[in-house]
């Protein structure tokens, strides 16, 4: 028999529970959005979006026109305070002095701070927001922002190192594997039908070789 695990924002505590140490660890973000408002929808008639930064695996400001009609702008990426830290308020001390515990945590931070503070300036200031966003579409006004759903989690794997994961990291400890799809600037990190062929021909080699019943784990930390 073969078990598939699909852990994604746990998928580094749960591997560590069956034995294995992936040699990364997720650490929480937060996606914000704003919408435009109806009446203004017109600036906006499919996407727009930046040219993506290969340093990051987060596009910064864009609009994307749903299939209903309303316009999002976002998602940011802020550093969250908890794994399920949705809100700036959202705050759980456990997961918190784990990730400053993280040596990844602060290679990454003393790499990118400044991103993280442009990140998070955007998150407390409408107006700064806003000067990202006339970047795209000059036109827009503060009032033409209206808060749009609530925030959603975006949970990139980071190595000791403090590099944004962008390839598939694939650990192998007895007859335990675990993998990580890679991070890539969305839209593509949405396809993860993509990944399935790749998890399961890892299913295959390691049932062929392995002695012992092989599982595999696939995180999906988009």
């Amino acid at each position: 028999d073969v078990a598939v695990g699909c852990a994604g924002l746990y998928a580094d505590r749960i591997a560590r529970m069956d034995g294995l140490e992936p040699g990364v660890r997720i650490l929480p973000f937060r996606g914000e959005y704003y919408e435009l408002r109806p009446e203004r929808r017109h600036l906006c008639r499919n996407l727009i979006y930046p040219v993506p930064d290969p340093a990051y695996p987060f596009l910064g400001v864009h609009f994307t026109r749903m299939i209903d009609g309303r316009v999002e702008c976002g998602p940011s990426a802020v550093l969250a305070f908890a794994r399920e830290g949705y809100r700036l308020t959202d705050v759980r001390l456990s997961e918190l002095f784990e990730m400053l515990g993280y040596r990844g945590f602060w290679q990454l931070a003393r790499r990118h701070w400044r991103k993280g503070v442009q990140e998070l300036l955007q998150s407390l200031s409408k107006r700064y927001y806003l000067r990202q966003a006339r970047r795209l579409i000059p036109e827009v006004t503060p009032e033409d922002f209206l808060p749009a759903r609530p925030a959603c989690g975006r949970r990139p794997s980071i190595p000791k190192g403090g590099w944004w994961m962008t390839s598939s990291c694939w650990s192998r400890r007895a007859w335990c594997t675990w993998s990580t799809p890679p991070r890539r600037p969305p839209p593509h990190h949405s396809g993860s039908a993509h990944w399935l062929p790749n998890a399961f021909r890892r299913v295959s080699i390691d049932t062929y070789w392995a002695s012992d019943k092989p599982f595999i784990f696939v995180a999906s930390t988009g």
